[in-house]
């Protein structure tokens, strides 16, 4: 586990995407139903999702390790649930700023979604592309950009990587924001179930929504009052919209704090609970808590009497996720956390993410 690795494999995510992407097109030509919004949408997650399987194929570490695949507590998904509505103010603030400038990008694609049934764009929009993206970038990217111990900073890059990725300007700046709060909320419960909980009911949160307004349009003919509220809605952000929606993005990532904090203190819990009954856990290294700004005085005092360091590895002392001894880290994964500069930026990252400016520049410009 590595920085560079997290960078590779965000490079080769934006070469399969962008090449996809062209190869669609022209295989368009030939085969049309490959513009059908199924199979172009499947082929482009797999396409992301190809180069993080590989490149998990490559490191010497287990599966737990490389995607945070571990089991997490009831609680915390509730407060999964909790933390993706604190966000959602968030994002709408994003978004009402990127479309004072560009479309918005999903609902320009609103006809194409609502031509296919409820349930396959609930497969395919609410599960099937929030579990390829957080395998990718919660999981494989986000666990290697912070094995040098720097976790908030791998939080916030790995959460622009995830909204550079999507290759447009309006899907790219709540991205950013969504990207990195799922980010520490894996951080939090050591457990990428917690923003596949959040990714999932926030995308199918959006298809039902969708839906939803198109019953109410179909009913606007009908009943004024629907049509005067459908009317309104589709008026121009004002300046002062943006004032009340960033008031309210600012109350939401206070409560965004407050959750991700109560996630940490479940977990340091459940590692209570199993340090009791004599097995080993890791919780946050010494280095990741100094970076932490959701870890408080409190809690670090708390930690101090759980604290348990493994062997020969310095850097790893107090990680919060109870684990059996099955779990631990591999040798060839330590080795290479040993070897890490503690850097975030590589080049193969660099690169990856000035290839995909340029492209949503382009992109956007063309369009």
């Amino acid at each position: 586990m590595s920085e560079k690795r997290g960078g590779v494999c965000f490079l080769l995510m934006v070469i399969a995407s962008i090449a996809g992407s062209f190869a669609i097109g022209l295989a368009g030509f030939f085969y049309p139903w490959l513009y059908n919004l199924v199979p172009s949408s499947v082929i482009s997650e797999l396409l992301l999702l190809l180069p993080a399987v590989i490149m998990a194929l490559l490191t010497p570490a287990g599966v737990s390790e490389m995607f945070a695949l571990r089991r997490m507590p009831f609680k915390q998904g509730l407060l999964s649930a909790a933390l993706i509505a604190a966000a959602f103010p968030v994002a709408v603030f994003c978004n009402s700023i990127s479309t004072m400038f560009v479309d918005n990008t999903v609902l320009a694609m609103s006809d194409s979604i609502l031509s296919e049934p409820f349930p396959v764009m609930v497969a395919l929009i609410g599960v099937f592309g929030p579990l390829c993206e957080e395998l990718c970038f919660r999981g494989y990217i986000f666990q290697n950009l912070k094995s040098g111990g720097k976790t908030a900073a791998a939080a916030v890059v790995s959460g622009i990587l995830f909204g550079l990725i999507h290759m447009n300007l309006n899907q790219a700046l709540y991205g950013v924001a969504l990207g990195t709060i799922m980010a520490f909320a894996v951080a939090a419960t050591g457990s990428l179930w917690s923003s596949i909980i959040m990714h999932v009911l926030l995308n199918s949160l959006e298809v039902a929504g969708m839906y939803l307004a198109d019953y109410a349009k179909s009913l606007a003919d009908t009943v004024p009052a629907i049509q005067e509220m459908m009317e309104a809605e589709q008026s121009e952000i004002t300046a002062m919209d943006i004032c009340i929606y960033g008031v309210i993005a600012l109350i939401g990532i206070t409560f965004c704090v407050l959750i991700i904090r109560k996630m940490r203190s479940v977990r340091m819990e459940a590692a209570k609970e199993v340090d009791g009954e004599e097995e080993g856990f890791l919780t946050e290294s010494l280095r990741e808590r100094e970076e932490d700004p959701f870890y408080g005085s409190a809690q670090e005092e708390e930690d101090n009497s759980y604290a348990h360091v493994l062997p020969d590895d310095p850097q790893h002392m107090l990680r919060g996720d109870a684990i059996t001894e099955a779990e631990f880290p591999s040798e060839g994964s330590l080795q290479d956390e040993k070897g890490s500069t503690g850097k975030i930026f590589s080049v193969p990252l660099i690169i990856g993410a000035v290839i995909t400016i340029g492209y949503i520049a382009v992109i956007e410009l063309l369009l």
